[in-house]
């Protein structure tokens, strides 16, 4: 596509030229026929002024003049149309100055001549007929009509030959630019035909991701429910752990106090007793009676230590 547009854009940029230099080939075509029609133009005009005056001078009526009034008449304008046509051409232009005199000899010969059939009759304008002055003014002027008709001529075939050679370029540009536009409407084609194709496979993978993402999703909401599902059992497993091992800690805080109070109280009390019988002197003791009560007050600190030994494991 970069390099078919540059192209395109060459292309059509020709054929805007072209059809432009074919629309001023055919314009000079035009004007090569006006000026060739307007050089026949004038010659009839002549032609029909002195058929005119002919026609006056065999019959003497004046009916016969009508197309020697409106030819003579428009001769100037036809001369000043020509003198614009070929402005752009020196050779007619000279030719041009070269008939204008002859024509206005040939029309004062044709005024004359009718002068002389009004005023003299017909002989004297007759006389005036043979000396063939009207004719050869006639004769040169063919000449020099001849000749701005032949440069006319050579334009038109060489103006029509241009205009042929700018019509091939036309027709060669047309193909050129309707084949590059067929490759490049081919190419636009395909690429689309590989977008659409790219598309659909696009949108069939995140179809099937989306899916996948709605599975996943699922699969992790329930995961997520049983793993709160667990997190609340391990939490309520764990309250009930530490509820049980609170009591179980109350328990054996209740069972050291316990036995801590009941063990030493009537211990306290043995030792103490043991030790008002060691130590009294109002009533001393036989030695058998000092030997037992000794027993007892070495068997009473044994269980004490015993005891101290036995919370503070605990």
């Amino acid at each position: 596509l970069v390099v078919a547009f540059p192209i395109l854009l060459m292309i059509i940029g020709a054929a805007f030229w072209i059809n432009a230099e074919s629309k001023g080939a055919r314009l000079l075509v035009s004007h090569t026929n006006d000026v060739k029609i307007s050089l026949s133009s004038i010659l009839s005009a002549l032609q029909d002024a002195e058929t005119g005056q002919r026609g006056f001078l065999l019959t003497g009526d004046e009916k016969y003049l009508e197309p020697f009034v409106w030819s003579t008449a428009k001769l100037d304008d036809i001369m000043s149309n020509l003198k614009d046509l070929t402005a752009d051409n020196p050779i007619q232009q000279r030719l041009l100055d070269d008939a204008k005199p002859l024509i206005g000899s040939k029309v004062d010969e044709l005024n004359e001549t009718i002068l002389l059939r009004n005023t003299e009759g017909f002989d004297a304008a007759l006389q005036l007929v043979k000396t063939d002055a009207g004719k050869d003014f006639m004769d040169r002027f063919r000449v020099i009509i001849a000749s701005m008709t032949a440069e006319e001529d050579r334009e038109l075939e060489n103006r029509e030959r241009t205009l042929e050679l700018y019509e091939i370029y036309a027709l060669a540009i047309n193909l050129v630019g309707f084949v590059m536009l067929i490759l490049v409407g081919s190419y636009v084609v395909y690429r689309v035909r590989v977008l659409i194709l790219l598309r659909n496979e696009t949108e069939k993978r995140l179809h099937l991701e989306k899916d996948r993402s709605m599975r996943l999703n699922k699969e992790l909401m329930t995961l997520n429910d049983d793993l709160e599902d667990r997190i609340e059992e391990r939490t309520a497993s764990l309250f009930k752990a530490r509820d049980e091992a609170d009591a179980a800690n109350h328990a054996k805080s209740t069972f050291l106090s316990s036995m801590s109070h009941e063990l030493r109280t009537p211990l306290n009390a043995i030792l103490g007793f043991g030790q008002m019988l060691e130590g009294n002197p109002k009533a001393p003791l036989t030695e058998s009676q000092a030997s037992c009560v000794q027993h007892i007050l070495s068997g009473g600190g044994a269980l004490v230590d015993l005891i101290d030994k036995i919370l503070s494991f605990s």
